[in-house]
């Protein structure tokens, strides 16, 4: 009888320590796998570059000329507040109008619509380039025909998304020489259809007396 004890004793001995070599063995592998997986996420996370997660900011748009001729390039300047992935670009159409009534001022500097009949354009797109050390972006746009109305807003695009602008506008307006040009032509024209009126009235007065 003391025999089976002893041996049931050994027995649950064994069995045991075999347990807590098991359980050791397995928490050694649990913190090795767990310590692996931590310099992994670390390497991973040591190449990722943080993404500015802020929309860009226009604050303000405005071109020169404000009141362009059909000889001058237009520069569309914007200044947006951003990160250094901010890219920029301006859309824009031109609509050709040809029938125009408005009113000028100073030889037709400062000129705008009331009445149009006009045909629009499809939009184009243009990039802007950033002036260096600054938040300006620019874009030129090239000359266009006296009577076209031009239409244009600038997006700002970074990691975090877009931004656009408000839709601004500008007129081709005609320079003091070729207002001058037109308003005598046209003077000349009036007293011209003036004189042949006059005319014509004299001869069929003369013509009823005979």
């Amino acid at each position: 009888m003391n025999r089976k004890i002893f041996r049931c004793f050994l027995f649950s001995l064994v069995m045991i320590s075999l347990s807590s070599s098991f359980i050791i063995t397995s928490k050694s592998d649990f913190f090795s796998e767990a310590n692996a997986d931590s310099s992994l996420l670390q390497k991973e996370m040591s190449g990722i570059e943080y993404k500015n997660l802020t929309l860009p900011l226009i604050v303000n748009v405005s071109h020169s000329p404000q009141y362009p001729l059909d000889r001058d390039k237009v520069l569309v300047i914007a200044t947006i507040l951003g990160d250094n992935s901010t890219r920029a670009k301006i859309i824009f159409n031109s609509t050709i109008i040809f029938a125009w009534y408005g009113q000028h001022w100073g030889w037709g500097i400062y000129e705008w619509t009331l009445w149009e009949l006009s045909v629009k354009t499809q939009e184009q797109i243009l990039l802007m380039t950033r002036e260096e050390g600054t938040n300006k972006y620019v874009v030129e746009l090239m000359e266009l025909p006296y009577m076209t109305k031009v239409s244009y807003k600038v997006s700002a695009t970074n990691d975090a998304g877009t931004s656009i602008s408000d839709v601004h506008h500008y007129y081709v307006v005609r320079g003091a020489a070729s207002i001058i040009y037109t308003q005598l032509y046209q003077i000349l024209e009036f007293i011209g259809y003036l004189s042949v009126i006059l005319i014509l009235t004299i001869k069929i007065g003369g013509t009823r007396k005979k």
